[in-house]
Parts: structure tokens; sequence; C-alpha cells
């Protein structure tokens, strides 16, 4: 399965109130969306979000015996420990027809945007045209948070746990996050 399917309830809020959507769902959206002047955008105002799906569960396993995956300081170890962008995985669980659930609620304008979210969200592995392959291309972690994408010398991305057969799926994974700034663009 190339792409998950399912449906999305949507409840966004916006400057003329708060609008509740039944629709299809959409792909690798974490926050709900509203129509505005017959267009639809991201909720400004945030809202709440629900989706069940059906696609396939991909997600590279990482090695849990390793001490700094359990590290207070993860993120200076996250280059050895990040099974998605690193080679350090254990193998690859892949599920091709997995039901799932997703559950975001967000609020806010502006720079300040607080949310949470919960659930089997939907990740693209985008090929070049794109920009980078996030998902699965080796990655210099830096402490400033501006982390570098590593190419070879053709300058070509150097693959992690995907390969080129991926490019262009969505899948599905488990993730969860409590964060000030859930912000899509």
């Amino acid at each position: 399965m190339e792409k998950p399917i399912g449906i999305s309830l949507e409840i966004g809020f916006d400057n003329s109130g708060s609008h509740c959507n039944l629709l299809k769902q959409r792909l690798q959206s974490i926050r709900p969306w509203t129509k505005q002047d017959g267009k639809w955008k991201i909720a400004p105002y945030g809202g709440f979000k629900f989706d069940l799906t059906i696609g396939t569960f991909r997600r590279p396993i990482p090695k849990f015996w390793k001490k700094e995956f359990w590290s207070r300081d993860y993120i200076t170890k996250e280059q050895n420990t990040n099974p998605w962008n690193s080679d350090n995985y254990w193998f690859i669980l892949s599920i091709p027809w997995f039901p799932s659930f997703f559950i975001s609620c967000c609020y806010g304008k502006g720079e300040k945007q607080p949310g949470f979210y919960f659930g089997w969200k939907t990740y693209r592995i985008m090929d070049l045209s794109q920009g980078h392959i996030v998902e699965c291309q080796l990655k210099q972690y830096m402490t400033d948070r501006n982390d570098k994408f590593i190419f070879d010398n053709d300058n070509n991305p150097i693959l992690t746990w995907c390969n080129i057969n991926d490019l262009g799926k969505t899948y599905t994974c488990l993730s969860a996050s409590i964060r000030d700034d859930l912000i899509e663009d």
C-alpha cells in the first residue's frame, strides 16, 4: 500500500469561529484545517483532529540495549542512537495493512501554538525534487538544532533504513509529542 487511506474529524478555529468537518484524511497533517474564502487552510487558532486510517506501518526499530538510548542528554547522543537518521537500527518493522488512529489538540496563534498529538501519524519519504529525504537520510545532529543532512561526493543523499523504492511512499508510525510550538507550514 503506497499511501494510507482514512477519514478525519476536524474541529478548527479561525477568525469566524469554529468549524467541524468530517472528510477524507489529510496525510502528513497534525493540525486541523478550516475552509476560509473557499480554500482549505490550516486552522490559525488550532483545534482538534481525530483520524481513522488503514495503511502500511513502517518503522526502524532502535537498539534499546545501547546506554545512549536511555541518556538524559539524548540530543548530543542522538546521532548515534536515532534509528531514523543513522544506520543505528536493529531491524525494520513493516505491517502492510495496519488500522490506526491519530489524535491532536492544539491552540494559539503566531509563534506560541502549544498542543499535543498521539497515535499513528503519517509520514512521506520524499524524493529529491521535494527537498531532503528527511525520514531516512543520514543526518549530523548539531547542539544548536541546525542539523545537517549528509550527501555523498555526487550530491546524492546517503540513505539509512530505506531504499530508492520507498521514495514517494507514505507510511504510518506510532508517535506522540507535547510541544509549545505545534506549528505546521
